[in-house]
């Protein structure tokens, strides 16, 4: 008897030991995730510093070609770092995942302090292929 409850035992432990491991490893998927999408935010404002806005351009999902066309993404962009300068910093505010439609959708809203003043900017990142691809960009304001 002593023996059949060490095993029940030892087969609990070993199942939970399994769920928390599932759980956990569950758990890393958004946080990379969620790590991709700010590395590529913050390439998105070393860009902007830069003026680099066709190269922000072309690293956007197609979703964003089909709705605005690179002059016009350009031009908003130049004129937006013209009125606000250059990125200080940022960090994040607030983030939100959508899974939906076979896609892994993140959207992140960030707290900006730029050159000349602070605002917020929302950023939705398609996160199903290898490389987090910019789905939609806001200028959200202060």
């Amino acid at each position: 008897m002593a023996f059949v409850n060490v095993r029940s035992g030892i087969a609990t432990h070993f199942l939970v030991l399994v769920l928390i491991a599932a759980l956990s490893h569950i758990g890393c998927v958004p946080s990379r995730q969620k790590s991709r999408t700010l590395e590529a935010i913050e390439t998105f404002h070393q860009r902007f510093n830069h003026s680099q806005f066709s190269e922000i351009y072309d690293e956007t999902d197609e979703r964003t070609k089909q709705t605005v066309s690179k002059a016009d993404f350009v031009e908003g962009m130049t004129a937006m770092r013209q009125g606000q300068g250059a990125v200080l910093k940022s960090e994040e505010i607030n983030s939100d995942y959508n899974y939906s439609d076979g896609k892994k959708l993140l959207k992140v809203v960030v707290l900006v302090s730029f050159e000349r003043g602070s605002a917020k900017e929302e950023f939705i990142y398609d996160l199903t292929g290898e490389k987090a691809r910019l789905v939609s960009y806001r200028f959200l304001g202060p």
